[in-house]
């Protein structure tokens, strides 16, 4: 099946919660590390900053007919605040070859992501570099909404602990989930400026904006 982390809702997530949540993964992708070595560290030579995409919707929400278009995540201008059948979503993947399956959490009730997409309580990142950044937005989404998801993940504590350095240049006390590590054990220290802004190989390869089959297949 490929790594994979799971994130069942609840229940959907209040006007306040949702803001929180936009608030997190748009600070995230501000702050996006040039590189990533959560998941075992098997991509940490490969681009994470620059190297993302995003999907905007276009549809008629009356037919309920949509169709998805890739494009780059800006992180100055974070765009990963999206739509899903005309409903606010968080929405990003690798690029290109470092990708895998689009993350994708959004406002709507547990009922109504099923009828939308089935799979919409997993994502598989396969170990690819944006897999530091599913892991440090769910780890802040558990910590300021605790009853919200259930998380589990083929990861373990080591495959998470990058994620949760990072998740702490936003929340100095933010924890794995107790799923990943249910007595607490993991205390890293947060990620550096010098670790953020570390530089990286050429990545003009991911110029421009990817054609796919995207959110809707």
């Amino acid at each position: 099946m490929g790594y994979t982390h799971h994130f069942r809702k609840n229940r959907a997530p209040s006007a306040n919660e949702w803001k929180i949540i936009e608030h997190i993964a748009m600070y995230l992708i501000e702050n996006t590390p040039m590189r990533s070595n959560s998941a075992g560290g098997y991509c940490e030579n490969d681009p994470l900053r620059g190297a993302l995409t995003t999907y905007v919707e276009q549809g008629n929400a009356a037919l309920n007919d949509f169709t998805d278009t890739a494009v780059n995540v800006s992180h100055k201008e974070p765009n990963v605040v999206q739509k899903m059948v005309g409903q606010p979503a968080i929405i990003f993947d690798g690029k290109g070859d470092l990708g895998s399956e689009p993350f994708v959490l959004t406002c709507l009730s547990p009922e109504a992501d099923q009828d939308v997409a089935p799979g919409m309580t997993e994502c598989k990142t396969n170990r690819m570099p944006y897999d530091l950044l599913v892991c440090a937005l769910l780890i802040l989404v558990n910590h300021f909404i605790p009853d919200l998801l259930v998380i589990n993940s083929d990861g373990g504590i080591e495959d998470w602990e990058p994620a949760l350095r990072l998740a702490r240049t936003f929340e100095k006390d933010a924890i794995l989930p107790d799923t990943i590590d249910f007595d607490a054990s993991c205390q890293p220290e947060p990620m550096s400026i010098v670790e953020l802004w570390q530089d990286v190989p050429q990545v003009s390869q991911f110029i421009g904006t990817d054609s796919g089959p995207g959110l809707y297949f």
